[in-house]
């Protein structure tokens, strides 16, 4: 997925205030490598449906689903739906 110059600053913004164990992958390979998310209404919470949900350090279990509180995957599934 081509990105524009003002999505690209806004990843770059989010990434410089974060610490990502994967190495902001989803980013690195044009959102292509996404973990996959559902999201909750109008609100701003996602589901992650990843597999590996519960290995990652931005999951939330809640409930029997996990949260995901990756800032960078909320900015990606606002703006692209994804």
């Amino acid at each position: 997925m081509e990105l524009t110059r003002e999505q690209k600053s806004q990843i770059e913004d989010i990434i410089a205030g974060m610490d990502c164990p994967k190495y902001f992958v989803c980013y690195r390979s044009r959102l292509e490598k996404i973990c996959e998310v559902e999201a909750v209404g109008a609100i701003e919470l996602i589901w992650c449906l990843d597999q590996n949900r519960r290995l990652c350090r931005f999951g939330l279990p809640f409930g029997c689903g996990t949260l995901c509180k990756c800032q960078l995957r909320h900015y990606i599934n606002r703006t692209f739906g994804i």
